[in-house]
């Protein structure tokens, strides 16, 4: 018994030594559970993933919060070779307005998800953070191509949302992409699932 239980114990080490990591093709910010490292200007219109992504710690060209009245923002990295399994979009958020923000993603200029975003941002005496958690997008490798690649990320419009008067936003720790080594399970747009409300509006 002893004998077989070692053989088990030694082929789940072989198979977890075996199997491949995902990998990073880039990331913007950091991740540190923060948005410091982030700017407080308007957002870049276009923005090339800099060379230096994984050792960079200033990302001043970026806002740190995004909210509907901003335009889209155009991320463009490169691609040796579109990857057999797709890649995975990801991104934390720090909070976000209670009137769900939703973030449209396009990838070479299809739409490829709808991420809606919780929070309780507006709500007095309900900034917790308890809703702050990583979002994931599962992009197919039709949506890819060799060489220039450009993603599009684009706060969809709403009705809290006016030009005078942004209320419907977030703040992210970090986005990314990254290679998937094994094929999704299945799409994934995000995993949040609530029965009834998380959130008590007490002034109204």
């Amino acid at each position: 018994m002893k004998k077989l239980m070692s053989y088990v114990v030694l082929g789940l080490m072989m198979t977890i030594g075996l199997s491949q990591a995902n990998t990073t093709l880039w990331r913007i910010g950091q991740n540190n559970n923060s948005f410091s490292e982030f700017g407080t200007g308007a957002p870049p219109g276009t923005y090339a993933v800099p060379s230096d992504w994984a050792t960079r710690s200033n990302w001043t060209a970026w806002k740190q919060i995004l909210h509907g009245n901003h335009n889209p923002i155009d991320i463009t990295y490169n691609l040796s070779s579109v990857p057999n399994n797709g890649v995975e979009f990801s991104f934390r958020s720090m909070w976000a307005h209670v009137g769900v923000p939703q973030l449209a993603v396009y990838s070479n200029t299809t739409m490829v998800g709808l991420i809606q975003i919780w929070g309780e941002r507006g709500v007095p005496s309900q900034n917790t953070l308890q809703f702050r958690k990583i979002y994931k997008l599962y992009i197919p490798k039709e949506f890819l191509k060799n060489g220039s690649n450009t993603l599009r990320v684009d706060i969809a419009p709403h009705t809290y949302e006016t030009s005078t008067s942004p209320q419907v936003m977030f703040r992210w720790d970090y986005l990314q992409l990254v290679s998937l080594s094994s094929p999704a399970n299945e799409p994934i747009h995000g995993d949040v699932v609530y029965m009834g409300s998380q959130v008590l509006q007490k002034d109204v």
